[in-house]
Parts: structure tokens; sequence; C-alpha cells
């Protein structure tokens, strides 16, 4: 049946130099067919036949971030978020981000002629899929406090770039716990900024570490149904407990007023050990 179609379509006619030519398995289907092992030679054919996809949203995100990325680590960004969540909402979340299902201004402005196609948290130009994620400079801030916060918790420094903060793309050498600790601190910042869609101001650090202790609550919780990574999240989890549990640093001049308060009582005691005669 196949070969009757591809035959009455004159298929092998039309293939030309400038048209894709003829994979080997069209080929084979063109032709008489062997009486013998017929299904080996399709399914050989088939495996032979390996086409590289372009998706459009793989070719937009390249587009924004000014270079390209080979499909091994776009694979790695697609698989990522399910290898460090239990949460179907963040893993949704992840492949919306990465898919750029999100409406943006100049979107909307395709869709409907009427709409605006202005930013709604800083109105100046006509603002895209990277813009409204990250290039805004009412975001500037809270993505620069991510950061920090992350390399406080961690102890490590990961890029500031939309290709780590956005897809995920975190560096190969990183631990698997501060990898899974870093993934739900960023999801949270990802989490608030699609809850405050279409809102003005951005979100802030403390609805983040809000959302962050809430998902700590259901992953530990998570504990009994997957006793084998118990212990992996309770590693993970102190990280962060031991963060939020650091006290926070004192303003410079607090911090002045306190050296200048312990010197002065070290002087008090080195002249009063010095005055004082040592007794026996």
């Amino acid at each position: 049946q196949i070969h009757s179609w591809l035959t009455k379509h004159q298929v092998e006619k039309k293939a030309t130099s400038n048209e894709p030519q003829l994979t080997s398995f069209e080929k084979t289907i063109l032709k008489l067919m062997p009486t013998q092992k017929t299904f080996s030679t399709l399914y050989t054919n088939m495996l032979q036949h390996n086409i590289t996809l372009r998706y459009p949203f793989v070719i937009a995100w390249e587009k924004d971030l000014g270079q390209t990325f080979p499909e091994a680590m776009w694979r790695k960004m697609f698989i990522t978020p399910k290898t460090l969540t239990l949460s179907a909402n963040h893993t949704e979340l992840s492949r919306k981000i990465l898919y750029r299902w999100y409406l943006v201004p100049t979107r909307l402005k395709q869709m409907y002629p009427e709409a605006s196609d202005k930013c709604w948290r800083y109105a100046s130009t006509a603002r895209s899929m990277i813009y409204i994620w990250w290039t805004c400079p009412v975001l500037n801030p809270y993505w620069t406090a991510l950061t920090k916060m992350i390399h406080t918790s961690t102890g490590i420094r990961i890029p500031q770039t939309p290709d780590c903060l956005l897809l995920h793309n975190y560096p190969p050498m990183l631990p698997k716990t501060t990898r899974y600790l870093t993934y739900q601190i960023n999801i949270a910042a990802l989490t608030l900024i699609s809850r405050s869609w279409k809102k003005a101001e951005a979100p802030t650090m403390p609805q983040c570490i809000q959302l962050i202790n809430t998902t700590r609550l259901y992953e530990l919780a998570s504990r009994t149904a997957f006793p084998t990574r118990a212990t992996f999240w309770k590693t993970a989890w102190q990280t962060w407990e031991a963060f939020e549990n650091k006290p926070p640093p004192l303003p410079p001049a607090t911090s002045q007023n306190i050296i200048r308060s312990l010197d002065s009582r070290a002087h008090h005691y080195s002249d009063s050990y010095h005055a004082t005669p040592m007794t026996t």
C-alpha cells in the first residue's frame, strides 16, 4: 500500500536537488519489496533514518539567549525538573517556561491587535518572553537577590544567566543535594513571578522564603512514601534550615558600635589585669 501510494503520487520523480532527498527507508519502499525479511529490512532502515529536529521553542530560546545549545543539553534541561522534584506543579511550570507557553505582550498583540504590547511592570516598548521573565528592570534586583540567597544557603555560586535560572541549565559539577536545593529555591522564585503575572511589582524574598518552606514541608512529608530518598531529602533540607537559622548580618553602623564596645572592653580588662597583682 505504501509503495502504491508513493508511486501514484510520483514521489521519486518529484525529488530534485532543491528538495530533501529520499531516505533509505523511502527508497526501500519505492522498490519492489523482498519476499523474505521484509519487516527486518523496514525496521533496519527506520533505525538508520536519523533526523535532528529543531523545535520552534528551541529556536526561539536560542535567539533570545544569543547562543546555541547541543541537543543533549536541551534534553537535560527537559529532564532536570522531573529528577529534582515530586511536585507536578513544579514540573509543569518548568515545562511551560521551556515551551514558551505564557502569553507575553508581544504575542498577545499578534493575537489581539487592540491589545497593548507594553510591559505591565515597566511600560516602555514592546516586550517579549525573555524581557518579561528576565531583562525587565523591575526584576533585576529580584534575580540578584535570589542568586545571592542560593550562594549563601548552598555555598556555591551559580551563574546569574537566563539559561541557568529560567531553563535550569545548572553547572554539571554541582553535588546532588546542592542541585536539588538550588532547584527548589529557583522554582519558588519562578512560581512567584507566574503568580504575579500582569502585576506592576516584583515578588519579594520573604515571599520566596515562605514558599520554599512550604515546599520543604511537602517534600519531607513524602519520606514515608519514598523511604530510599529520606536521607537525601533530610541532608538537602538541613542545609536550608542552617541558612534560615543563621542570624542576619548586622548593619554597618551597629557592627562598628559593637566593635568599639568590644575594643573598649578589651582595654578595660587589659588595664585591670596589669593593675591587679596576681595572688596565689
